[in-house]
């Protein structure tokens, strides 16, 4: 029989089970319970866990990526022992949101957003195809704290941030080096990270993957801001007008640049900036005004 302090704490702490049918998970689901039933994120290496699961500290080399401790350096979400979100088994993916196509996020994928084009929570791009891996072509492909190095195509840890002006380099060799593409900080899942922005005419999910800020991504030393506009074949960048639109675009009416063709696939092109990030400007005699086209 409880005592009748044991009953007052009881009541102080509802979250606890104490005695009662009552249990943290139903009110802490995007975090985890200590062992007095207080709820937390369930983000921290210390406290990690999610949908009220009790929280557990991550072990030597180990970090907490959206409520799971994992390796540190890869970027397995879903299912432990590197299982695929939205598998089979139906697994669900992080954020709330299931993976596309019911399956494994394929390689080299995007990860979908969760929320609306403005920035909502981003469903973790999850183990890939080679059994717990996340294979990734741009950082926008990895979850939280997680950049794609490109040399590998896996997710490594990321700089941390809290505003785009933090993730500006003077260094003309890094990838987030202030005169060339730039680099936006996403903290859509929860942990700011810097990200190299998406590059015209790549396919993306929220303005904030192109770079939105007029201010740090705008003349006189950026290339141009950037939007997520919808079109026929999808939603993809589109760079703010500096001066002139890059050869084989026009403006679009709204002061950003479109393809002329009027589809992405199809892009002319004089300098590798400006194709997407997973192409480059062919060179090619017969490209009519343009020197080539991305492929």
């Amino acid at each position: 029989m409880f005592s009748t302090r044991s009953a007052l704490l009881c009541l102080a702490l509802t979250w606890t089970s104490c005695g009662s049918t009552s249990r943290c998970d139903q009110t802490c689901q995007s975090g985890c319970c200590d062992s007095a039933g207080v709820c937390h994120s369930g983000t921290t290496d210390t406290q990690c866990g999610t949908r009220g699961q009790t929280c557990s500290p991550c072990g030597l080399g180990r970090v907490c990526t959206l409520g799971q401790c994992i390796q540190a350096g890869s970027a397995g979400a879903g299912m432990s022992g590197g299982g695929s979100a939205g598998s089979a088994g139906g697994g669900t993916a992080s954020a709330g949101g299931t993976a596309a196509a019911g399956g494994t996020a394929a390689a080299g994928g995007t990860a979908m957003d969760a929320g609306s084009n403005g920035g909502g929570n981003v469903v973790d791009a999850g183990a890939g195809s080679d059994g717990g891996t996340t294979r990734c072509s741009s950082d926008f492909d990895c979850g939280a704290g997680l950049v794609c190095e490109r040399s590998s195509g896996t997710c490594v840890a990321g700089q941390p941030c809290s505003i785009d002006t933090e993730c500006q380099s003077d260094d003309p060799s890094a990838k987030c080096y202030r005169f060339s593409r730039q680099c936006v900080c996403d903290s859509r899942q929860g942990t700011g990270t810097c990200r190299l922005r998406r590059g015209p005419c790549e396919a993306c999910r929220a303005d904030i993957e192109c770079g939105a800020d007029a201010v740090v991504f705008g003349p006189p030393e950026g290339a141009g801001s950037g939007r997520c506009r919808v079109t026929g074949q999808g939603m993809f960048c589109r760079y703010q007008r500096v001066g002139t639109c890059p050869c084989g675009t026009v403006d679009d009416g709204t002061g950003f640049c479109a393809p002329s063709s009027n589809s992405c696939a199809q892009v002319g092109c004089e300098l590798d900036a400006h194709c997407p990030s997973s192409k480059q400007c062919q060179l090619r005699p017969d490209a009519g005004s343009c020197a080539g086209t991305c492929g």
